[in-house]
């Protein structure tokens, strides 16, 4: 309580804006056991691959295929001129 999300939101409450699509995504408020941050990050997702999954299943597009390197360098070549 009292993150950066929750200060978004109350920014948005302030200007009168809808923040019924705002998802905040933090650390709950609870206790956290210490340790490495890496594996902090980990527990509550707020690492690369966490953040990851979260914004994709707010957008509903969960799970993508993964995309292979011949794919990507396939896409790139087709994109020149």
């Amino acid at each position: 309580m009292g993150g950066f999300g929750s200060a978004v939101l109350e920014a948005f409450h302030a200007e009168g804006l809808d923040a019924s699509g705002l998802r905040v995504h933090g650390i709950p408020d609870l206790f956290v056991e210490h340790g490495p941050q890496a594996h902090q990050r980990a527990i509550f997702k707020l690492d690369a691959a966490g953040v990851v999954e979260k914004l994709l299943s707010c957008t509903r597009i969960w799970p993508l295929a993964p995309v292979s390197a011949a794919d990507r360098r396939a896409t790139r070549r087709s994109r020149r001129p």
